[in-house]
């Protein structure tokens, strides 16, 4: 009978360790480093256990007193009937929190980190985590689509049980490298959804944009300085343009002053000669047949004469 007993309790302890892997907690003391209760594991790497703040956008550290952060979770704790209950993740701000984007430091988030946290509708995943616990994302009602790398080899029970908001899973990987992952029950919320295969992961996604941006303002930079030169070119030729309309117009001009004024040259004073000798001769013949003071008339010819000759 003993025997018995003894075979039996090392069967449930195989079932349980089996079962229930996450259960089997650390020793270490839990220290405090701002808004976040902390581990350091066997590795000398930091477990977060706890986030005590209420901000409603959250970015998770991806190192704490210079060590790296690798698991986000919870503490497990023992009552005093050692019944094991987990307390800690994000549970105290499940209301305001919207927002949370884990390092690429992060390989693991344990069980019920994300549980029951109705407001989140945004989680930015580390690229290098490998393993989502249980009941991890149960509950998140808000959240309409999460980006998860193609590092990730396991998604526990539950983990996105009563998701349901979700629509779109963006993977990062192939469609075979997604049904390599071992995927446990109740992840319909999951699975049922749209998936995006080979999709670009949250920071790809912010870089680009930024690249983006950097190369339209650049390429508006450019535009704007091709337009300046446009525009000093056209101003340049308006210039050359007003400059030859004022030069024509000062040719106009010194055409009608030369039109007026006559220059005191030989054909002009034979052309003057011309027109005197026709007005004496007239003038002449006005006197013989006039008469009286042809004398007179004859010798104001003659000094009308001599003046122009002058």
């Amino acid at each position: 009978m003993k025997r018995f007993r003894k075979m039996l309790a090392l069967l449930v302890l195989a079932v349980a360790v089996g079962i229930f892997p996450n259960f089997i907690i650390t020793t270490s003391a839990v220290e405090t480093y701002g808004d976040y209760e902390y581990e350091v594991l066997d590795d000398d790497t930091v477990k977060i256990t706890k986030y005590t703040g209420y901000a409603e956008s959250v970015d998770v550290p991806s190192e704490i007193d210079g060590k790296k952060v690798t698991i986000i979770g919870t503490a497990y704790t023992e009552d005093e009937y050692g019944v094991l209950y987990y307390d800690g993740g994000f549970q105290a701000n499940y209301k305001e929190l919207k927002s949370v984007t884990i390092p690429d430091s992060v390989r693991e988030i344990g069980d019920y980190t994300f549980w029951n946290c109705t407001g989140l509708t945004n989680i930015n995943l580390s690229n290098n985590l490998k393993k989502i616990g249980w009941e991890a994302f149960k509950n998140c009602k808000g959240l309409k689509s999460v980006n998860i790398p193609k590092s990730l080899t396991e998604i526990g029970i539950y983990a996105f049980e009563g998701c349901t908001s979700l629509t779109d899973v963006y993977f990062s990987g192939s469609e075979m490298q997604w049904d390599n992952i071992v995927i446990g029950l109740g992840n319909a919320s999951l699975t049922d959804v749209t998936i995006h295969y080979n999709a670009k992961m949250s920071e790809e996604i912010v870089e680009e944009s930024g690249n983006f941006i950097e190369s339209q303002v650049e390429s508006k930079d450019n535009n704007d300085r091709e337009s300046e030169i446009v525009i000093e070119s056209k101003q340049e030729v308006e210039n050359i343009s007003n400059t030859e309309s004022q030069i024509e117009n000062s040719n106009d001009i010194s055409n009608a002053n030369h039109k007026e004024i006559k220059t005191d040259t030989p054909e002009n004073r034979n052309e003057d000669n011309a027109i005197n000798t026709t007005m004496i001769v007239i003038i002449v013949i006005l006197s013989v047949v006039l008469g009286a003071g042809a004398v007179i008339i004859v010798m104001l010819v003659l000094k009308l004469k001599k003046k122009n000759n002058e």
